[in-house]
């Protein structure tokens, strides 16, 4: 029933008079915006959800249809939202405030219904909205304040703390002086003493780290410069606390290491990446460097055996490329970057090379700009030898070879003679072990770079491309027969 009302909802409580225009003048009559209709039927969609949620928590696809038909009528965002003023809803408010006797994940969604519906309302019906997340926020006080360090308590807190993640789903719009975020900050305050007194219990690390990741976006983008200094402050601590209980897992992975062991890891680094893409300043860069810094060392061999880590780890590195954040580190922590490729292009994971060759193309195209004798290009341009070597040889994934071919063309444009001096090594190696074949090696390099221009210009790129694949057809053709 709660399925067919949220339908329902979808498809006349739209609010909007033009659509009703369209459809029905009757129809915009009877549910257009600030109609009694509207406000009558909305009234009565809440009182079926409340009731599903108060008698029927227990049944979770009942709750669950419940708690969706609640976010789809939260979810209108306009000013008149006749879901903010409604007393039902507003008892729902209450009623949770009160503990509810929801499950986690149910409470999560229902804050998250209660942060769009605030967002959206004004005055004294959007005091009342905020009201159940003041009551969380003491909640969660007075949890951390705690003697006890029990198993019940740990999971008050996680769900305590999901529930914060709701309502940062929920919070769409950031005002100047809004309370919402005002509310998240202070809770976000929090979370490095969370890491440090439950370091141990990954089910109340995840949804802290969580919590910090999901806020990025809302705190960097800010209209007040505090709010975005006081979150990177947060983050650096909660780095430096965690470096201070986990430097061995950090440090090295054992070979009988499990992925569940290295969750927090991974939420840590989807940290790092919400900073990157939100940050644009220096202050957001420094935070991502000291993040970098502190994940970079487990980014070896052994990783490899760890597929959904190292996929997490690589596609950080990309999307901190992207945010233009690896240049900006120290000589000697970009040199650790390039290892870590280094060690990504000879995985067997076909997402893990093809990542690593976007990364390269991304670092490429900022070399560029740098020149090919600057410290970083170098060192970058290292990293060429080995992946033509890996090409030629067919020890790259198949799905990664177009990947190649760019991070290849990319290398070049770096340093234009790059390609020509590789394919010199390459042909006097041939000529000591297989001379034979080195008219063949100089015909197929002859291919390649056949009419290509290395200037980064789409045209070239294509160009190259397909002339990367009569060279790979070439030169594995004699070396297979061979």
């Amino acid at each position: 029933m709660s399925w067919l009302l949220k339908i329902w909802a979808n498809s006349y409580l739209m609010l909007q008079p033009n659509l009703y225009s369209e459809m029905s003048a009757v129809l915009e009559c009877a549910w257009g915006r600030q109609s009694m209709g509207v406000a009558w039927g909305v009234s009565r969609l809440v009182a079926r959800a409340g009731s599903c949620l108060r008698h029927l928590s227990a049944q979770p696809a009942a709750a669950t249809q419940a708690m969706q038909l609640l976010t789809t009528l939260a979810s209108i965002q306009c000013k008149q939202n006749p879901i903010a003023s409604c007393e039902e809803f507003l008892a729902l408010v209450a009623w949770e405030a009160a503990g509810s006797n929801l499950p986690g994940e149910q409470r999560k969604e229902l804050h998250r219904a209660f942060a769009i519906a605030a967002t959206y309302a004004e005055g004294d019906v959007r005091n009342r909205l905020i009201q159940g997340t003041v009551a969380l926020k003491e909640k969660l006080m007075n949890i951390i304040n705690m003697d006890s360090d029990t198993e019940p308590v740990r999971n008050m807190l996680a769900d305590t703390l999901d529930c914060f993640i709701g309502v940062t789903e929920g919070v769409h719009e950031v005002g100047t002086m809004d309370e919402q975020l005002a509310i998240l900050l202070s809770v976000l305050q929090c979370v490095p003493r969370i890491v440090y007194r439950y370091h141990n219990y990954s089910g109340v690390v995840l949804p802290a780290l969580a919590l910090l990741a999901k806020n990025a976006k809302r705190m960097l983008h800010s209209t007040l410069h505090t709010n975005k200094t006081e979150y990177l402050e947060v983050c650096n601590t909660t780095f430096e606390v965690y470096v201070r209980w986990n430097s061995g897992k950090i440090s090295s992975i054992p070979q009988d290491a499990e992925e569940e062991a290295y969750e927090d890891i991974c939420a840590l680094m989807e940290v790092i990446c919400s900073i990157a893409r939100c940050g644009v300043d220096a202050q957001a860069g420094g935070s991502c460097a000291t993040g970098v810094r502190l994940v970079l060392p487990l980014i070896t061999t052994q990783l490899l055996a760890l597929p959904r880590l190292a996929h997490i780890a690589y596609r950080m590195l990309r999307d901190l490329v992207a945010a233009d954040q690896i240049t900006n580190l120290p000589i000697e922590d970009f040199n650790m970057v390039v290892n870590a490729l280094r060690v990504g292009l000879t995985a067997v994971s076909c997402d893990v090379s093809t990542l690593c060759c976007d990364t390269i193309v991304g670092l490429s195209t900022k070399a560029r700009t740098l020149g090919d004798d600057n410290p970083y290009a170098i060192s970058l341009l290292t990293l060429a030898e080995l992946l033509l070597m890996l090409i030629i040889k067919m020890e790259i994934p198949p799905d990664s070879i177009p990947a190649a071919g760019a991070a290849i063309y990319a290398l070049t444009c770096v340093k234009p003679a790059l390609l020509e001096g590789l394919a010199r090594q390459l042909i006097e190696a041939f000529a000591v072990n297989d001379p034979a074949n080195v008219p063949r090696l100089e015909e197929a390099f002859g291919i390649l770079t056949n009419g290509v221009l290395f200037d980064g210009l789409r045209p070239h790129k294509i160009r190259f491309q397909d002339n990367f694949d009569k060279f790979l057809a070439s030169v594995h053709g004699f070396l297979i027969v061979k």
